[in-house]
């Protein structure tokens, strides 16, 4: 017998379902295909009716509203209400059900896209075509008050614009509407609707209300259309709600300022605060509209300045991938990461889904309540799961759990060898885009040969870890999984963003020409992989070629606009061209991305406090553990002594560091040495001399070389004007340094060096600039 209502499997003894389930069916009858949203009211499903094999709307009301007294007589008075609006701009209400105590609603699916996505995506739009939209939205509205029906919650996620055929524009959710006779309008004493479109007496939770409420919604509408903005905004729904109370209707022409008189002052007095002051009806919105003289205000139709679209976009779903728990050993966690990495990253760059990064869910990772970690979370829908794997085997048991009712979406349990587990990645995503009504991921072939997929997620775990040690050990990965599988695509980007990381080795040139040639091939072969663009980004950074970073940079951002290693790499530049406070800030949102990089902590956080003057040894906290991030922690100490000329906290870094397993203890040591001895010899001098001039090294590490000799030459008081002028012509943009480094003060006055530090700051405003996507300011 089928499943009575949705809920969650038993889990098994690896703590995930124990069932292969594509489906779940309510009350017998219908059966859930995906997730269509979460609202107000409730989650809402795409399912099969099986009785009529049609595909519905089926709204779950939400637990405390359907518990409520007296609410399944309300809505069930309300559904005949609602099936009394029969109009093609309104979506059908069919039936009340209830299955196990979980009532919900049955309404006509429309395809197509919400009002709000149009709105998001496009701001403004033309006034001819909010003319036709107003009219079709009056002709339902006029539809339902003349059945004596009153929608409560009329806003631009309710009104979905379907491509047909033939083409209609439909307002749904007349599912929570309510009757206009007498005593209808008392059976609620709280406030019903969305408060950014609510009218006054709604907010005062009157119990008149009639259709002009809805007139007052529209306005609102509107309003939006035509400006791109709500009408009153503000931090909280508190405020916006008590906005609309003390405050007469806003004039849309402070956005729009060469809108038709007309058209602002019927969009006004449809918001008006009394209902009597607002138009009678619906229709005579729609004739007002319908008359005006649309040649004359051609010239607005595609203003030069549109209102910017907000950042994330009304209809899309907000989704939790809890990291995958390991019911194998401890040896296979590069795998189970590998496939966490794999959905994250492919979910996040399908359209229709905002997915929480990787480092704001790892703090759940040991979370037992995937429901509660959700809404921790914020989100609508997690998706979590185990691995466990055997000697040549993996199997993988994954669910999509709606955080809102906890009912399981979508199940299935995959097995195959260890070679499969990107195809499984793979093939579980476009199941769980199924699943949220969202349209499929694309992303390159996955790779089969078995040692190749194995060397590659091997290569990603050190590549992640950021330091010279990990990232050759990335290196040789990725080269022999190159070497076994030249074609594809995935490895070939890795191959190339673990080539193009430049930690000073010897052949830096040689090797970021490699970096790029591997890049390049990666992009001819799957232009949509955002690693393949971070790479190239990279290599272009140590030409250096500030226009070609920026471009290549925001090719990754458009394709993976959560991709870490975009961010990493921006945040760095950041570091260098915008503020130090600026710089602090993008760090901690890296790291809120992927806590993995915790090197940004010491080479972009630290350094800014230092130029900020608000750092020392003890704030900068202890020594991470791991040796490769040891050695970014230890140098950047050491530097920092230099710049603040600390001898005593030099000493104490050389004390600590000695005889200490980290990578880079030569040259802290040699750092340390300077700043307690004062020594800078001849040959430690020729030795720099010729890191800063060598062909084989890239522009950019010689560049740096040239920074750090002029640091250590003033701080023994020396003119190092020269060192600045070399590292300025091999094409420096760290403005940050040039005016922040404390070192550099005795340089600042001088008529030569404020050249060039206008040349610096040049460049460094035309990164910032494009990476900003717009005009920056010298106060940045």
């Amino acid at each position: 017998m089928a499943d009575s209502r949705l809920s969650l499997p038993a889990p098994s003894a690896e703590g995930a379902p124990s069932l292969d389930v594509a489906a779940k069916v309510i009350a017998g009858r219908y059966e859930v295909i995906g997730l269509l949203g979460v609202g107000g009211m409730g989650a809402v499903y795409k399912v099969l009716d099986r009785h009529l094999d049609e595909i519905v709307a089926l709204k779950m009301l939400k637990r405390e509203i359907a518990d409520s007294p007296g609410i399944a007589e309300r809505f069930r008075r309300e559904v005949k209400l609602a099936r009394r609006v029969t109009h093609p701009n309104v979506a059908r209400t069919f039936d009340l059900g209830e299955s196990d105590g979980e009532r919900f609603l049955t309404m006509e699916l429309i395809e197509g896209e919400a009002l709000s996505t149009v709105i998001a995506r496009e701001g403004q739009l033309p006034l001819g075509r909010v003319v036709d939209l107003v009219g079709s939205i009056c002709a339902a509205l006029d539809a339902a008050h003349a059945a004596g029906v009153v929608h409560r919650d009329l806003k631009p996620d309710n009104v979905m614009l379907s491509p047909g055929p033939p083409p209609r524009v439909v307002i749904t959710d007349f599912g929570i509407a309510r009757g206009q006779e007498a005593g209808a309008a008392s059976r609620t004493a709280v406030p019903v609707g969305t408060p950014a479109y609510m009218a006054p007496e709604q907010v005062e939770a009157s119990p008149d209300i009639d259709g002009r409420a809805d007139i007052y919604a529209l306005g609102a509408m509107i309003f939006e259309l035509l400006t791109g903005h709500l009408p009153f905004e503000a931090d909280s729904v508190f405020a916006i709600a008590a906005m609309r109370l003390t405050q007469p209707p806003p004039d849309p022409r402070i956005f729009r300022p060469d809108l038709p008189e007309p058209v602002a002052l019927l969009v006004q007095r449809c918001m008006a605060r009394k209902p009597s002051d607002r138009p009678a009806s619906a229709r005579e919105i729609a004739s007002r509209f319908a008359g005006l003289t649309l040649p004359a205000a051609e010239a607005i139709l595609q203003p030069e300045v549109r209102a910017p679209a907000v950042a994330t976009e009304p209809g899309q779903k907000t989704v939790a991938v809890l990291p995958f728990r390991n019911a194998g050993t401890a040896e296979d966690d590069y795998l189970v990461d590998g496939l966490t990495d794999d959905l994250i990253d492919t979910l996040s760059m399908t359209p229709g889904l905002r997915v929480r990064p990787r480092g704001v869910v790892m703090q759940f990772k040991n979370g037992t309540d995937p429901r509660q970690i959700g809404r921790d979370l914020a989100v609508q829908v997690v998706v979590d799961g185990t691995v466990r794997t055997a000697a040549e085997s993996i199997r993988v048991s994954a669910r999509v759990l709606s955080v809102e009712d906890g009912f399981q979406i979508w199940a299935k349990r995959f097995e195959g060898a260890r070679a499969d587990v990107l195809r499984i990645g793979d093939e579980a995503s476009r199941a769980i885009a199924d699943a949220l009504a969202v349209r499929k991921p694309t992303r390159a072939a996955i790779m089969t040969d078995p040692v190749a997929v194995d060397l590659y997620l091997r290569g990603r775990h050190e590549y992640l870890k950021f330091w010279s040690l990990a990232n050759e050990r990335a290196v040789d990965l990725l080269k022999a999984a190159r070497d076994r599988a030249p074609e594809d695509p995935l490895i070939m980007a890795g191959y190339a963003a673990a080539l193009s990381r430049q930690f000073g080795m010897a052949n830096s040139a040689e090797r970021s020409e490699n970096a790029r040639m591997a890049a390049e091939e990666a992009i001819r072969m799957a232009p949509q992989l955002a690693e393949a663009h971070v790479a190239l980004a990279n290599v272009k950074l140590h030409d250096p070629d500030p226009t070609g970073v920026v471009v290549s940079l925001g090719r990754a951002l458009a394709l993976a606009p959560l991709s870490p290693d975009a961010h990493e790499l921006r945040t760095r530049i950041l570091s260098e061209v915008a503020s130090p406070r600026e710089a602090i800030e993008a760090a901690q949102r890296t790291l809120q991305l992927e806590p993995r990089f915790a090197h940004l902590t010491y080479d972009v956080i630290a350094r800014a406090n230092v130029m900020l003057g608000e750092w020392d040894l003890e704030s900068y906290g202890e020594p991470p553990p791991d040796p490769d991030t040891a050695s970014v922690y230890w140098i950047m100490a050491a530097r920092f002594a230099m710049w603040k000329s600390d001898r005593e906290t030099a000493i104490i870094i050389r004390d600590r560091v000695e005889g200490a397993a980290i990578a880079s203890r030569p040259l802290v040591s040699m750092l340390t040495r300077f700043v307690v001895d004062r020594t800078f010899d001849d040959e430690e001098r020729a030795r720099m001399h010729e890191r800063g001039t060598s062909p084989k090294l890239t522009k950019r590490i010689r560049c740096f070389w040239h920074q750090l000799t002029a640091e250590l030459r003033l701080y023994l008081g020396e003119d190092a004007l020269d060192s600045v002028k070399a590292a300025v012509d091999l094409g420096l943009f760290d403005r940050a340094w040039m005016d922040h480094c404390p070192l550099l003060e005795p340089l600042r006055q001088r008529p030569e060096f404020k050249l060039l530090s206008k040349e610096v700051t040049v460049r460094a405003m035309r990164i910032l600039t494009d990476l900003r996507g717009g005009e920056a300011t010298l106060a940045s």
